[in-house]
């Protein structure tokens, strides 16, 4: 990782901890491009709606485990490029087998959700974000991918 972008990637990593909230619509302008291209490649057929919802989920883990990315590691870029590629998997795989066999969807725990205000808080920053997902999508042919 160059200098510049290390550098890029401490100032977000702070923000994404002290500020969740503004932190998450930082790193969603920042990254919103590979995230979408990631999902959009693994989910190639899938209606835009799935892609959609993938990528929302992708930015939540991200938001959700914010005290434990680590720039040694790779830092944002690296870990949300890993948690798109598994997330984009399991929704292939989800996808397919509900094909099969009907699942039934078990609501989460308590301790697991977010607290309201940080549900709004990523709700807002996902909406905000929704014409950037869709402008990157209409803009990215399938060999893009």
């Amino acid at each position: 990782m160059g200098r510049g972008k290390a550098m890029e990637e401490k100032i977000l990593l702070e923000l994404l901890r002290k500020k969740p909230d503004k932190g998450i619509r930082a790193v969603m302008e920042a990254y919103m491009g590979l995230c979408w291209a990631i999902v959009r490649a693994r989910l190639t057929g899938f209606p835009q709606e799935d892609i959609e919802e993938c990528v929302s989920d992708v930015f939540l883990e991200v938001y959700r485990s914010r005290g434990k990315i680590e720039l040694e590691k790779g830092g944002i870029q690296a870990f949300l490029a890993v948690v798109a590629r598994r997330r984009a998997i399991d929704r292939y795989h989800a996808t397919k087998k509900a094909e099969t066999f009907p699942l039934e969807e078990e609501p989460a725990e308590p301790e697991k959700q977010l607290a309201l205000e940080d549900r709004n808080a990523l709700r807002d920053a996902l909406h905000d974000n929704l014409v950037k997902l869709q402008s990157y999508g209409a803009r990215l042919t399938p060999a893009e991918g």
